[in-house]
């Protein structure tokens, strides 16, 4: 009797969980269909918009042949990396990301990436503004230096062209 008891207990006991693991579920299907129709109509339009890829189109157009572009904003510098990246446009940039040029490792794998720019050495005693002003200043001869910003690391020779400015 103990154990018939034992048996029936459990099988309430399971039953309960079935019973709590399908409300749950159910629930779950709920809220993502309603979520689903919800936000459908205001998301479909998103297929078509291509207000990301004109922006970059734009940016990639402000930069002469052969130039070197900083990006430090988050919206110009993903456009820009999809477009540059992985549908290969314009492939003549030196696409280079100012700040890390401080770190060994980076201007390893720039110099490996792009050859025919300078990529100094980075003197133990010289500070991150006198190495980037380094960097410009053994480049701009070749290559025009573009940045979304008036660089203040190297505040002097700025001028708008297009969507940035040119060093």
């Amino acid at each position: 009797q103990m154990l018939s008891r034992f048996w029936l207990l459990r099988s309430k006991q399971a039953l309960f969980v079935t019973a709590c693991t399908v409300a749950i579920a159910i629930i779950a299907v709920t809220i993502i269909v309603r979520s689903y129709r919800r936000n459908y109509q205001v998301l479909a339009p998103l297929k078509t918009d291509k207000t990301i890829e004109y922006l970059a189109d734009d940016i990639l157009a402000s930069v002469p042949p052969n130039g070197i572009l900083n990006l430090s904003h988050d919206t110009s510098a993903f456009a820009v990396n999809y477009a540059y990246y992985v549908q290969k446009k314009r492939p003549d940039i030196r696409y280079v990301y100012f700040p890390l040029l401080q770190h060994h490792w980076y201007r390893e794998s720039l110099r490996r990436r792009y050859p025919d720019i300078i990529i100094p050495s980075l003197p133990s005693s010289a500070s991150f503004k006198s190495y980037l002003k380094l960097f410009f200043d053994s480049n701009v001869t070749t290559r025009s230096i573009l940045d979304e910003d008036m660089n203040k690391t190297v505040v002097e020779h700025w001028v708008p062209r297009g969507l940035l400015f040119m060093y």
